[in-house]
């Protein structure tokens, strides 16, 4: 078990009944239980914080995606040869079916 260290934290009395109640039903000591929740409560806080962090990131990093996006996409259509675009698909090769592709019956 970590080191621990002893503190002094001041509760409503409702709140330490209640902390009594759970107690008794559960390991029976009741800084066993406030240890548990204190642990529970700051892993929770953590989550919290990482998915804020999280969230601006992907915000900040979302407005240079895009700027990378449009500049690669005007590389690319630089680097296409004039009426490329308007050949056919791979499936379809440009002509298209009955236009003098040799395969009319």
């Amino acid at each position: 078990m970590p080191k621990m260290k002893k503190i002094v934290v001041g509760l409503p009395e409702d709140v330490l009944e209640d902390l009594d109640l759970l107690a008794s039903g559960i390991s029976g000591r009741r800084s066993e239980l406030i240890r548990e929740a204190c642990v529970r409560y700051v892993d929770e806080l953590k989550r919290i914080k990482l998915r804020e962090q999280m969230k601006l990131g992907y915000q900040e990093m979302g407005e240079l995606n895009v700027l990378l996006a449009e500049e690669m996409s005007r590389l690319v259509m630089d680097e296409l040869a004039p009426g490329q675009l308007t050949r056919g698909t791979p499936e379809e090769p440009a002509g298209g079916v009955g236009e003098g592709g040799g395969n009319e019956r």
